[in-house]
């Protein structure tokens, strides 16, 4: 994917220009935000090499992104990605910039660093008191319970028993994996087409000019600072009524001891919605440890514990289980929360699972 218009377009105010005005949010979700920095003093050091013998610092300016990086701190390396090798400085490497106006599901939050899901990873940037994003809005999506990781597509073509014959299918063929813990914002949901096209000049020949439509559906996300798709069959659309976090998705202790985690169970509408709550995908013993709510009221939110049993002796060295929770208000989505436990040293660092 190309780097235009680079990092040194106001995102924000050719937008405003666009709309008439800023976007206008009116379903905010606390599970989502939109990075906006201020343009005018959003001047990130960047590197770049002008010819291959000159590679040097950018002068400094105003730029549309904050940099990404694997640790919630300044001196932790910027994330990477398997496609991009140039330096992560560099203005046209886009790996680990997110980009004015593009919107993603919040993966943790430590102090003033808060962290995103972006490219099938965590990542963090430096945003005190929320003054690099706005609210969010969007559908979520994650990968199907019981799935360790999912296909991320370029390209949303159809099967191949679509194809009419004399047309050849094209390649379905994926360039990321979204992992299981990862929880992305679906912009639409396409039905799956190709443009078959081979002559380039006019002509009245039917065959020169097909657009092939099939059955599969797909989901575009904002996966890193490109678009992909998802196959609609691979994901699950995660309920926007209620949510389920908790401030630590993975923890280890020792054999024989056990791990407690403390989920919020949360309704996001204004009316009260009837609630239950279920555990899938475990090995190890898992038990719910406090009394779960038959319903919530508007706006209200419920901590529940679950625990979970380290076996002693020999066993695999860590477990996961899906905490799933279900309304009838929203009876075709759900809010689903992945915890994994390792036998091993205790983790402290908090994080938040969606």
């Amino acid at each position: 994917m190309h780097w235009d218009p680079g990092p040194f377009w106001d995102w924000a105010h050719y937008m405003d220009l666009v709309r008439g005005g800023p976007a206008q949010i009116n379903n905010p979700d606390p599970q989502l935000v939109t990075i906006n920095p201020d343009f005018e003093t959003n001047m990130p050091a960047m590197t770049y090499c002008y010819t291959s013998n000159d590679c040097r610092a950018v002068p400094t300016q105003s730029a549309n992104f904050l940099y990404l990086h694997t640790q919630p701190n300044a001196n932790s390396p910027l994330i990477s990605n398997q496609y991009i090798g140039s330096t992560p400085t560099h203005a046209n490497n886009w790996a680990n910039k997110a980009v004015t106006g593009q919107t993603y599901v919040v993966a943790g939050q430590q102090d003033a660093w808060q962290a995103i899901y972006f490219g099938g990873q965590k990542a963090w940037f430096h945003n005190p008191n929320g003054v690099h994003t706005t609210a969010g809005q969007g559908l979520k999506v994650r990968p199907k319970v019981g799935q360790a990781s999912i296909p991320v597509y370029g390209r949303a073509y159809p099967e191949a028993a679509a194809y009419p014959q004399g047309i050849t299918p094209q390649a379905i063929t994926p360039i990321y994996t979204l992992p299981a813990d990862n929880v992305v914002v679906a912009t639409k949901l396409y039905t799956s087409t190709y443009y078959s096209s081979p002559v380039y000049t006019p002509t009245l020949d039917p065959r020169s000019h097909v657009v092939v439509s099939g059955q599969t559906k797909y989901y575009q996300i904002n996966f890193n600072h490109r678009f992909g798709f998802v196959k609609a069959s691979d994901v699950e659309v995660q309920s926007s009524i209620i949510s389920l976090t908790t401030p630590q998705a993975e923890q280890g202790s020792i054999s024989g001891n056990s791990i407690t985690y403390t989920l919020t169970l949360r309704n996001l509408s204004q009316q009260t919605v009837p609630i239950s709550l279920s555990l899938t995908g475990n090995t190890w013993p898992t038990t719910l440890t406090s009394a779960v709510p038959s319903s919530l009221g508007p706006n209200a939110s419920q901590t529940i514990t679950l625990r979970v049993d380290l076996p002693a002796g020999q066993s695999p060295s860590s477990d996961q289980v899906w905490v799933k929770a279900q309304t009838s208000a929203d009876p075709q989505r759900n809010a689903v929360l992945l915890l994994r436990s390792r036998l091993g040293l205790p983790t402290f660092l908090p994080v938040v699972g969606k």
